[in-house]
């Protein structure tokens, strides 16, 4: 008996231990997600309707952002936490983000990015430098380099200067040969050839690529934009848009927006708004300015007319199709419109 009872208070010892470290660990698993849902709706809880958001570089995604003194490191934290009327003011500093926007704001309170000092703020499509650093380059011969590349790239510049992109390899060694060419490049799978004009070796300094390609929607519409709207009522005050492949800010069933004091380069077009919702758009484009790197050239002692230096059909500030619209005091360089390159 006596052993039975020892028995018997060793097991139920054993099993209040067992239950009570399956409590502590379910306490705290449960705790975890406390605090995790405290992190994504506290601001909204604490401030139901914010109206100043902070982005910064040495920010943190952890901070509510709502001070200078403790703002937020992304783009993409600021736009979860947005609502209605808030102001994301954006410090000065260059944001490797593509922004895909599906909530905005409302007629009379709409999401305003602005740049804390307008010009000094970059939403960049393109690769960081730090890994632009890390390509490795192997001579071909003739001037000629090769490497690995990352990703599907589209766009090429080299000290600001802006590459040819070519469709075959073919098309590229023909067009380097030729004198005074410019730079250019051509990707056959993961490798990447590239010459730079008189051959010189590559800086990876000076070098500068998109980032990875968006994926395209069920339709088939490539998504290549710094900004991509698919909800209304938005503005944007003093920014500088870079690579975003397709366009700056693009439109997708949206309306209602309004740019101002802003810089595009590095696209086809700064915005674009064929794809925005029906009916009035509801566009404004006030004090802006699109900055293509030199695409177009033309010289009679190496180029024909025909073969044009470029690969956009159009290129430009604005692409609409409709009315509603304010287009005032820009200021619109490499733009074209012309057939495509042989190249």
């Amino acid at each position: 008996m006596k052993s039975e009872h020892i028995k018997i208070r060793y097991f139920t010892k054993a099993f209040l231990f067992r239950r009570t470290r399956l409590l502590l660990k379910d306490g705290l698993a449960l705790g975890v997600i406390v605090l995790t849902l405290l992190w994504q709706f506290a601001p909204w809880m604490l401030h139901p309707q914010p109206h100043n958001l902070y982005v910064a570089p040495y920010g943190s995604d952890w901070y509510f952002g709502s001070s200078p003194e403790r703002p937020l490191a992304t783009l993409g934290r600021a736009v979860e936490l947005a609502r209605p009327g808030t102001i994301i003011t954006v410090r000065p500093g260059r944001y490797y983000e593509r922004l895909f926007l599906r909530k905005g704001g409302l007629p009379d309170a709409p999401v305003i990015f602005r740049a804390e000092k307008p010009g000094t703020v970059i939403f960049s499509g393109g690769a960081p430098n730090a890994l632009a650093s890390e390509l490795l380059w192997r001579s071909e011969g003739n001037g000629i380099y090769s490497t690995r590349a990352p990703w599907w790239i589209y766009t090429f510049l080299a000290d600001n200067e802006r590459l040819l992109h070519c469709r075959t390899e073919k098309a590229f060694r023909q067009f380097v040969t030729r004198p005074m060419a410019y730079g250019a490049f051509v990707q056959i799978g993961n490798r990447l050839l590239l010459r730079l004009r008189h051959g010189i070796k590559p800086d990876n300094a000076v070098l500068t690529f998109n980032g990875p390609v968006p994926d395209r929607l069920a339709n088939g519409v490539w998504r290549a934009a710094n900004v991509w709207l698919e909800a209304s009522y938005f503005r944007f005050e003093g920014i500088r848009f870079e690579l975003g492949g397709g366009s700056g800010i693009s439109l997708f069933r949206s309306r209602n927006l309004k740019v101002r004091e802003c810089l595009f380069t590095g696209a086809d077009n700064g915005i674009d708004a064929s794809r925005a919702a029906p009916g009035r758009i509801d566009l404004s484009v006030i004090n802006c300015a699109s900055l293509n790197y030199p695409a177009g050239e033309w010289r009679p002692d190496w180029l024909t007319w025909k073969e044009c230096y470029t690969h956009q059909r159009n290129m430009g500030l604005i692409t609409v199709n409709r009315d509603s619209v304010i287009v005032q005091g820009n200021i619109v360089t490499g733009a074209a419109e012309r057939p495509y390159s042989q190249y």
